[in-house]
């Protein structure tokens, strides 16, 4: 008889520390979020962009979605909280919504939020190599990218560093 009571207690020891092994389940609530993204220099809808919903400060609860033909995304049945968004596309430059309290998405139970078009600005390379007068590679040279924009009607080249 001792030895099915020692069998009966660690069964139900290693059962219990299954249980508290388990991921919690997502929370879900009543607050929504409807959006768009489009391309930020012709505006047009983005099919297929990715989006990453967190809660902060910092957990591990996301959810995810994907845009539509029209570029359109809902995140349903959400708790309230804050939140942060990230979205991502081939080609075009990553967006996230920062993660401080005063800039991150709040929401409340049974709030809808309609956003704003999130705008993705193409994404771009600049390659190349410079060379001396005898075609070998120069070293320690500095190079810089420049735009050219307009201020009081006047061209001026501006530094492109991002």
């Amino acid at each position: 008889m001792r030895p099915t009571v020692w069998l009966l207690v660690l069964v139900g020891f290693a059962g219990s520390l299954v249980a508290q092994t388990r991921p919690a389940p997502q929370q879900t609530g009543t607050a929504r979020i409807r959006g768009t993204v489009v391309d930020a220099t012709a505006g047009t809808p983005l099919r297929r962009a990715s989006l990453r919903l967190r809660t902060t400060p910092s957990t591990r609860e996301s959810w995810t979605a994907v845009t539509d033909g029209n570029g359109s995304f809902e995140f349903p049945a959400l708790p309230s909280g804050r939140f942060t968004i990230a979205v991502s596309k081939g080609g075009y430059v990553n967006f996230n919504t920062p993660a401080d309290a005063t800039r991150s998405i709040q929401l409340t139970d049974g709030q809808t939020l309609d956003l704003p078009p999130l705008r993705l600005p193409r994404g771009g390379v600049i390659t190349g190599s410079i060379r001396d007068e005898y075609g070998d590679a120069a070293p320690e040279i500095a190079v810089e990218a420049y735009r050219a924009e307009y201020m009081q009607g006047i061209r001026r080249l501006i530094s492109a560093r991002s």
